[in-house]
Formats: C-alpha cells, structure tokens, sequence
C-alpha cells in the first residue's frame, strides 16, 4: 500500500511539474504587425484574457489601443529612468498593439507614438508603470495622449 501510494504522489509531481513548464509565460509568442487585421475588442482591456492563465493567446505584457489616425504607426516604450528602449509594437489594422515580448517596468516607462517616417506624433504626458494601456485608453479618456 505505502508503495502504491509513493508512486501515485511521483506520478502526480511528475505531471504538475510537466503542466508548469508548459505555461503562456515560456513560449507562446503573440505580437502586432502592421498588416494584421485580426485582433479584436478594440478598447476593451487586453489583460483580461491574455495573462498567465487567461483564455487569450499569449500572456501580453504591453497590449491596448490607438483612436485617430494609427496606420503603420508603432508603440515605442522607453525605460523612464534610463531611456532604454524597451519595446516598439506595431500598431494593427485595426489600432490594437500588443506584446508577449518581457518588458521590465520597474523604472516606469514613457510611450511615444512614431509614424512609418519614425517621427513622434504623440506622447504619453505620464510616466505609467504596466502596460495595460486599455486601464485609461478605452475612447473615453484620450486627453492623457499628447498630440505633437
């Protein structure tokens, strides 16, 4: 009996220590480009299906939207203290941006929007520290985007 039960609990570790090493955060790779055009709810927070456990393909660690006029412009997302660049994501067909890349946010980040030319055309006016852009930018408070 006490061996039945010691290769029961082995088999049972075996395969918790199989289902962690298969989570979203080591491997599935989702990213905007330019071209796409299958992203979806545009507005609505990202994170509340693409995190670890989440029902949404890959665990996003920066992923919103963009109102006005968005086509083949890019997120760029800058250490705030350091100003090194973090990530650049391609804005969708749709205005959805988002990223499974790693992002450190420890120091804050600063956002800037570029066009194809590479020129900022907008800002954000605030140092913001996850990237759950949709928390603010769901097309009711777009007055936190600077427009250069």
């Amino acid at each position: 009996m006490n061996k039945r039960f010691l290769v029961t609990l082995f088999i049972f570790a075996m395969f918790s220590a199989w289902m962690i090493s298969c989570s979203k955060a080591e491997g599935e790779t989702n990213i905007s480009t330019h071209k796409e055009d299958e992203s979806h709810y545009k507005g609505d927070n990202c994170m509340n299906c693409h995190y670890q456990d989440g029902a949404g393909e890959g665990w996003f660690s920066i992923a919103g939207s963009v109102y006005d006029n968005y086509q083949n412009h890019t997120v760029l997302a800058y250490d705030a203290l350091t100003q090194e660049l973090l990530a650049s994501v391609e804005i969708d067909k749709l205005g959805n941006l988002y990223t499974t890349e790693d992002v450190d946010f420890k120091n804050g980040i600063a956002v800037h929007i570029i066009n194809s030319s590479g020129q900022i055309v907008s800002s954000m006016s605030t140092i913001v520290t996850n990237g759950q852009c949709n928390l603010c930018h769901d097309g009711t408070f777009e007055e936190i985007i600077e427009i250069l």
